[in-house]
């Protein structure tokens, strides 16, 4: 009975992380109303902070071994790409705050967006997280392959993939650290 909750879980979780939508690889094309896109990407990353941060109050730390916090980095990553080498007085800043203040229920405030949002773009800026995602996404297919095979392959899967993409080790250091002065700001 617990090998087959334990692979109903599994399996729903890979097929969150093997989604499109999820990875960013969806074919939908970018919306024509202007602040929309930023607006948008600052609600998901909003929402991908708030349960980074909602599980690090828990365990005291972000940790790598847990998929739903991979699926959020992943998350993360993916939406704050529009950052990188866009000037901070943009409209493109202001609607991502907004966003992302939107996103995390208020977990990111009016006074914190700007700081937050200056350290997700410096983030996006300084770092390759391309990489990530692509781990990521090649990870979800491979422990989609591997959980097919049997109940009992599916723990070495999800083992699989997450060491897949942990081995991104300086994007993840560097999220890990950006998120860490993010969290400061939250207390």
């Amino acid at each position: 009975m617990k090998k087959v909750k334990f692979f109903a879980v599994f399996m729903t979780v890979v097929m969150m992380l093997s989604s499109c939508s999820i990875l960013g690889m969806g074919g939908a094309a970018a919306p024509a109303t202007p602040g929309v896109s930023a607006n948008v990407d600052g609600q998901a990353s909003g929402a991908a902070l708030k349960n980074l941060y909602t599980a690090y109050k828990a365990d005291g730390k972000v940790d790598m071994s847990n998929i739903m916090n991979i699926i959020n980095i992943v998350t993360l990553a993916k939406n704050i790409q529009g950052l990188k080498g866009v000037e901070d007085t943009s409209d493109f800043y202001r609607d991502f705050g907004i966003g992302l203040v939107a996103g995390s229920n208020n977990l990111v405030t009016n006074k914190t967006a700007s700081p937050v949002t200056n350290t997700l773009g410096a983030l996006a800026s300084t770092t390759d997280l391309s990489a990530l995602t692509s781990l990521a996404t090649a990870a979800a297919g491979q422990a989609v392959n591997n959980a097919t095979a049997a109940t009992n392959n599916a723990a070495a899967s999800a083992n699989s993939a997450l060491s897949s993409v942990s081995e991104t080790t300086a994007g993840v250091a560097n999220t890990l650290s950006s998120l860490s002065t993010i969290f400061g700001m939250f207390k």
